[in-house]
C-alpha cells in the first residue's frame, strides 16, 4: 500500500490465510518468502510497534457503532489499518481498500465499489453481495441468455463459457407492464419472502434457471409482488 488507508482483508470463513498473513503484517511472523512493505519501507523485519500499521481481528461482529468508531480513529491517527474478517459488510462499509483472499491467495484488491463492480472472476462475483451467476452466450458485441438479447457498454469476451452475474439488489421487477426487450428477461413469480427493510423475489426464468432479486418492503411493492407471485 502507497498510502494512508483503512484496509480490508476479506475472506470466507476457514484456511483462507487471513491469519497467517495477520501474523506478518504484525510482525509475530516472518514470511517464507518475500518482503512485506509499507509503501517506501521494508517492514520484514521491522517490530510492531515501528511499523506505525493498526492490526484488527475482530470478535464475532463489530458493531455498526464500534465500526464509525475505528473510522475515525484511523483519520484521527493518520495511520494504516488493516482490518481482518470474513464479514463482507464490515469489510465494504468500512474500508478504503479491500484485498480478497482465496485458499492462501490474493484474488483482487481495489475499492469497495470495484469489487462489487468489475470483479475479476466469478469467485469475487459470487462472494461480493448477493449475486446469481447465469451461463450466457456470446454473439458478436452482445449475449444470449436464454431468448433475450444483453448488450453492455464495455467490450465482450469472445470466451464460449461466459457467466453473467445478476446483483439481486439492483433487479427491478416491472410486473410486466413493458414489452420483452433488450436487458429484459422474462420471469415467473415463485415466492415472495418478507424480510424486514425488503422482500426477497423468487423467481424462474423460462428456461427454468433461477433467479431472486431484492426490493423494497414498503407496502405498494408488498402488495403488487405478493399479488403477482399467487398468479
Amino acid at each position: 500500500m502507497s498510502e494512508i488507508v483503512l484496509a480490508s482483508l476479506l475472506s470466507p470463513a476457514g484456511s483462507s490465510g487471513k491469519r497467517t498473513l495477520f501474523g506478518i503484517l504484525g510482525g509475530f511472523l516472518l514470511p517464507s518468502a518475500g518482503s512485506v512493505w509499507v509503501g517506501d519501507r521494508d517492514m520484514t523485519y521491522m517490530p510492531l510497534l515501528k511499523r506505525n500499521i493498526g492490526i484488527v481481528f475482530p470478535y464475532k461482529e463489530l458493531r455498526k457503532s464500534m465500526q464509525i468508531e475505528l473510522r475515525q480513529l484511523h483519520r484521527k491517527l493518520g495511520s494504516t489499518i488493516v482490518y481482518v474478517t470474513h464479514d463482507q459488510c464490515e469489510a465494504l462499509s468500512m474500508s478504503d481498500r479491500v484485498a480478497i483472499l482465496k485458499d492462501g491467495e490474493l484474488v483482487q484488491i481495489g475499492a469497495p465499489a470495484a469489487l462489487g463492480n468489475e470483479p475479476k472472476g466469478s469467485f469475487v462475483a459470487s462472494f461480493i453481495g448477493d449475486v446469481t451467476l447465469l451461463p450466457m452466450t456470446s454473439v458478436g458485441d452482445h449475449v444470449r441468455l436464454g431468448e433475450v438479447t444483453l448488450r453492455s457498454a464495455k467490450a465482450i469476451s469472445a470466451h464460449p463459457e461466459l457467466l453473467l452475474a445478476f446483483q439481486n439488489e439492483k433487479l427491478l421487477s416491472d410486473e410486466g407492464q413493458h414489452e420483452l426487450d433488450v436487458k429484459r428477461p422474462k420471469c415467473r413469480f415463485r415466492e415472495v419472502m418478507y424480510q424486514g427493510n425488503s422482500l426477497r423475489l423468487f423467481l424462474e426464468l423460462e428456461d427454468g434457471m433461477p433467479l431472486r432479486l431484492c426490493q423494497p418492503s414498503y407496502y405498494v411493492a408488498q402488495k403488487k409482488n405478493h399479488r403477482s407471485a399467487q398468479a
